[in-house]
C-alpha cells in the first residue's frame, strides 16, 4: 500500500503544469480575442494602448471567474482590437469585500 502511494504521488509530481498562451492581438477582431479567451479559458494578451503612446501592454484574461484564483473575480476590460476601441474581456481582480456587501459578508 505504502508503495503504490508512493507511485501515486510521484505519478502526480511529474505531470507538467499546463502552460498558459500568449498571443498578440493586435490586428485582431474582437471576435477573435473573445473566441481564443473562451477556447483556452485563459491567456496572455498582448496588445498596443490606445493612449497613443505606442507602449504595449499584456494582461491574463479569462473565460469566466472559475479561472481565478482565491479572493479575485472576473471584471471586465475594454481592449483595443482592430475593430473595436474597447472590447469587452474578463481579467481577475481583487475581490474588495466593500464593494459586495450583501453577497460576501452575512447580513446582522
Amino acid at each position: 500500500m505504502k508503495r503504490l502511494l508512493a507511485a501515486a504521488a510521484l505519478a502526480v509530481s511529474v505531470v507538467p503544469a499546463q502552460a498558459i498562451e500568449r498571443y498578440n492581438i493586435d490586428g485582431w477582431a474582437c471576435a477573435r480575442a473573445q473566441s481564443v479567451i473562451a477556447a483556452e479559458g485563459a491567456a496572455i494578451l498582448r496588445y498596443t494602448s490606445s493612449s497613443g503612446s505606442g507602449m504595449t501592454l499584456y494582461d491574463r484574461f479569462v473565460a469566466n471567474s472559475s479561472f481565478c484564483p482565491a479572493g479575485q473575480y472576473a471584471a471586465i476590460k475594454g481592449v483595443p482590437t482592430a475593430d473595436r476601441k474597447r472590447c469587452p474581456l474578463y481579467y481577475c481582480k481583487d475581490i474588495d469585500y466593500d464593494d459586495f456587501p450583501r453577497i460576501i459578508r452575512p447580513l446582522n
